[in-house]
């Protein structure tokens, strides 16, 4: 099977060598083919549940909910309906969802917040986006010329990694697969339009070039990187790149995709900046130059461990007790990609030098440069990993091409690079089933998450959560809010804060708080679960959580009810009916997720 498969590659290979373009029926087979590699590489996700912001991008969501809120999801941000406001305007990810909720079977059921409803359509069409991405990778490289060994190898790679599994496997991960795929498909656009002859094509393809960018910016704000691809692919992707009869208007033509884009990047950046921003005062996050020049380094020795080994992936990556020597591993890493590029300009090889700066470009908006919300993140190399290993399989080709030249190489090298890759991708694809399976529901990715990072609160408290109103796991939830609040007393003992002092750090720690109360009461710990909401009662004083304090205040009653303490408990409900309506429907928001504007800090008065 390996020699007739190494037969036939050569046979491509040979075909390809000087840039023939497949027909339409080879080009037909080889993307059923990696469709059916994709579907096969995320068949155990179909049964997987929703998890993490799921709840927010869709169950929660009332106008994903209603087709006749579909233009008001280009209003607003991803997760109008989750906790607290964001600035994710990704409309045409919610319109997907939409699309999706239609098609799906749907149930109802009596006392619950979220609609019953199978995620299994919402699973099926991330698998889809992401045989699109892939299948269009192919038809790029081609397009391009690449030879057949790097154009089908770096997509079947592509198709396989575990990298792409946070964007595939995770519902709410699709923004990055529809944001490749749009700008892969103007990337061709662009092409077409350089090698077309027929007016009338050659100006639809004018048209759809900045069209794909503009749905990749509906899609993932990342997505303005596409005009530094337009500047990359431009002077080398088209016949006239060579040709010297070309008229100066001409040569100013091809310029005409790389002009529209930038006029869409212009109105984007405009209206994100003024009508579509929806962010919320918040405290930014400082980091000194110096902090960032380390991280950088840091980070990118991640990213190549991982593209090469992706072994401990989790979604909460951090920097934290990193050795400061990775940086210098990174800066390494980047120096010898820059004297590859520069090598391959020398020495004339554009698709070698196009791939790594396809890499670098898709990776700076990611690197540290600009600050983000995290240091890292796998699914952020979504698109910048296409660069990568087509440059690796494009080097490959380079340098066994004229081994293979040779009788005495020819008939062992290939069969054996083949083999190699078939290992390499096998690899590759159990890894990516493991992945998948982390996936399964909350309690396994969270649980997955917190064995490779434990002091991670987000997850800890979502675990918590989880265990405590999905599961009703009340003992699970208790041993998470204790775990939690561990966590939070050794931040403030490094922060200086004395363990004597009733304080919380932010809104997250008075959740905890009044979450492990809850929790307390509902297995029957009466005691101890009045012990810890009186610290949250105090909120009452403090008016930007006061809804915290009265929901307290209600369980402090109940509990003291329970305990047959009716003086306490007929004193606590009247001081509660004080409290107006409005306050009261405040309370019930926080019990389902609402959002409420809180400062990054606030103590609690005695």
């Amino acid at each position: 099977m390996t020699d007739n498969l190494s037969k036939e590659t050569w046979e491509h290979f040979e075909k390809n060598k000087e840039g023939i373009v497949l027909s339409l029926s080879e080009k037909f087979f080889y993307c059923f083919l990696l469709l059916c590699i994709t579907f096969l590489a995320y068949a155990n996700t179909l049964n997987n549940d929703w998890v993490w912001d799921d709840a927010s991008s869709v169950l929660m969501h009332k106008h994903v909910q209603d087709p006749k809120k579909i233009f008001q999801l280009f209003l607003e941000d991803q997760h109008a309906f989750g906790r607290g406001q964001g600035n994710f305007y990704r409309p045409l990810v919610s319109v997907s969802f939409m699309l999706d909720y239609l098609l799906s079977y749907k149930h109802k059921k009596e006392n619950s917040l979220f609609p019953e409803i199978s995620p299994l359509v919402f699973h099926i069409t991330n698998s889809l986006w992401h045989a699109c991405a892939v299948i269009l990778v192919f038809l790029l490289l081609n397009q391009l010329k690449a030879p057949f060994f790097a154009s089908f190898w770096t997509s079947i790679i592509y198709a396989v990694h575990p990298i792409p599994t946070e964007a595939v496997t995770y519902i709410s991960g699709r923004a990055d697969m529809m944001s490749a795929v749009f700008l892969l498909a103007g990337v061709i656009s662009c092409i077409q339009y350089l090698q077309e002859e027929n007016r009338l094509q050659k100006k639809l393809y004018l048209i759809a070039c900045p069209l794909f960018f503009a749905l990749g910016l509906l899609s993932k704000e990342s997505s303005n990187i596409f005009p530094l691809l337009i500047i990359l692919i431009i002077p080398f992707a088209s016949n006239i790149q060579n040709s010297k009869a070309a008229t100066a208007f001409y040569q100013l033509k091809k310029w005409l995709p790389l002009l529209l884009s930038v006029i869409v990047s212009a109105i984007y950046i405009v209206l994100r900046m003024t009508l579509l921003n929806f962010s919320e005062k918040s405290v930014p996050i400082i980091k000194t130059w110096s902090d960032k020049i380390v991280e950088i380094g840091q980070s990118f020795a991640f990213y190549i461990r991982i593209l090469f080994f992706p072994f401990g992936l989790h979604m909460e990556q951090t920097l934290e007790n990193t050795p400061y020597w990775t940086a210098l591993l990174g800066y390494s890493f980047l120096i010898i990609i820059g004297l590859i590029c520069y090598w391959a300009w020398k020495n004339k090889l554009y698709r070698i030098f196009i791939s790594i700066l396809w890499f670098l470009i898709t990776w700076f908006p990611i690197s540290g440069f600009f600050t983000l919300n995290a240091p890292q993140a796998e699914h952020w190399m979504y698109t910048p990993m296409i660069g990568f290993w087509w440059c690796v399989l494009e080097l490959i080709h380079y340098f066994i091409k004229p081994l293979t030249l040779q009788n005495s190489y020819k008939k062992y090298l290939l069969p054996a690079i083949n083999t190699l890759l078939i290992i390499v991708t096998l690899s590759y694809f159990y890894l990516t089933y493991l992945r998948n399976q982390d996936w399964k529901d909350n309690e396994t990715i969270f649980r997955s998450t917190l064995h490779y990072n434990p002091n991670t609160v987000r997850v800890r408290y979502n675990l918590a959560v989880t265990y405590e109103e999905i599961m009703k796991n009340y003992p699970g939830a208790k041993r998470e809010y204790q775990e939690l609040i561990k966590i939070y007393d050794r931040i403030k003992r490094q922060s200086g804060i004395s363990e004597k002092q009733i304080s919380f750090m932010n809104e997250e720690e008075i959740e905890t708080w009044l979450s492990f109360g809850k929790t307390l009461f509902n297995m029957g710990k009466f005691n101890e679960s009045i012990e810890h909401l009186t610290p949250v009662s105090f909120l009452v004083k403090q008016k930007d959580f006061v809804p915290y304090g009265i929901e307290a205040l209600w369980y402090i009653a109940q509990s003291s009810l329970a305990l047959g303490d009716i003086k306490t408990y007929q004193m606590i409900s009247s001081r509660i009916q004080t409290a107006d309506e409005k306050l009261l429907k405040e309370i019930q928001k926080i019990s389902i997720g609402g959002t409420l504007a809180v400062p990054s800090y606030m103590p609690v008065e005695n």
